[in-house]
């Protein structure tokens, strides 16, 4: 957990997020509810090439701050090109739910690009 916090400083201090979302984000580890294990619980979101299978990008997030980064997604729908919308809201109905493994695989062929999102 202190890794997390000292993750959530620099990407404050690298002006990736401003003060007031940090803070927030720094909340969300107070608020985490009682009896409710970090461990083993991820959202992972894996981009990869859809013409040559490789991976562009990787993203693991504490579930404990999903909903709290998830906030501040504009709209509510995260975009992939012209191929797909991600409903936030639906997604988070999901992680809430209990679910598990892949919730969501998107497709975008304007961008060569495939996104899914599991939960560890």
């Amino acid at each position: 957990m202190k890794q997390d916090r000292l993750q959530v400083l620099k990407m404050i201090e690298e002006g990736k997020v401003s003060a007031a979302e940090g803070l927030r984000l720094l909340e969300a580890f107070e608020t985490r509810r009682e009896g409710e294990s970090a461990r083993g619980q991820w959202l992972r979101i894996k981009v990869t090439h859809l013409s040559s299978g490789r991976s562009k990008a990787t993203v693991n997030v504490p579930l404990s701050l999903v909903e709290t980064g998830l906030r501040f997604v504009p709209g509510g729908k995260l975009s992939l090109g012209q191929g797909g919308r991600i409903d936030v809201q639906e997604l988070l109905e999901m992680i809430r739910s209990g679910q598990a493994g892949k919730l969501i695989e998107v497709t975008a062929e304007d961008e060569d690009a495939r996104v899914e999102i599991f939960v560890d």
